[in-house]
């Protein structure tokens, strides 16, 4: 009987890992006209900081890394108008090909959803780009409201939220 889903903390020895599945993801999203990353913003050097943080997770299933997700506690730049401790923030949430669309990504939002009402957080947040309508239905069917939209650098970002307490 396979396992279900196991989130751990990633190790410093796991960024060339969640590099890969980043890029992945990259690749796959350019492949269809929605360019989210760039290859120089997934490198695994570019996440050694959230790793040291004890930010960076792998989603593992039968063993084997197949996605990974930031989760924070603070979000200055996307979320600079919040108090910092009212939340905890998604970030990079992404899967390998063989289990996107499988529904791995509602597991780690109820994983990150635990998580905030266990550390006595009011919130789970989240953004997007606003012009990815599939990916903000898909966040909304999962129990995000739409906050708020947000101009971030070349992002223009919908700001989702969900109460977790």
């Amino acid at each position: 009987m396979p396992r279900e889903i196991e989130i751990v903390r990633a190790g410093l020895e796991d960024a060339p890992t969640a590099s890969a599945i980043l890029t992945g993801a990259a690749t796959w999203l350019t492949g269809r006209d929605e360019t989210l990353w760039f290859p120089d913003e997934l490198t695994p050097e570019r996440f050694m900081a959230a790793i040291e943080a004890g930010e960076l997770y792998l989603v593992k299933k039968d063993g084997a890394a197949v996605g990974t997700v930031i989760l924070q506690d603070a979000d200055n730049l996307y979320w600079p108008d919040m108090r910092s401790r009212d939340a905890l923030y998604i970030h990079k949430l992404a899967f390998v090909d063989h289990v996107r669309g499988r529904g791995l990504g509602r597991k780690v939002i109820a994983w990150a959803k635990a998580r905030a009402c266990s550390a006595g957080m009011t919130y789970l947040r989240l953004d997007t780009e606003a012009a990815r309508t599939r990916l903000c239905a898909f966040y909304e069917s999962a129990g995000f409201h739409r906050h708020s939209e947000r101009q971030v650098g070349r992002h223009y970002v919908a700001r989702y939220e969900m109460r977790v307490r």
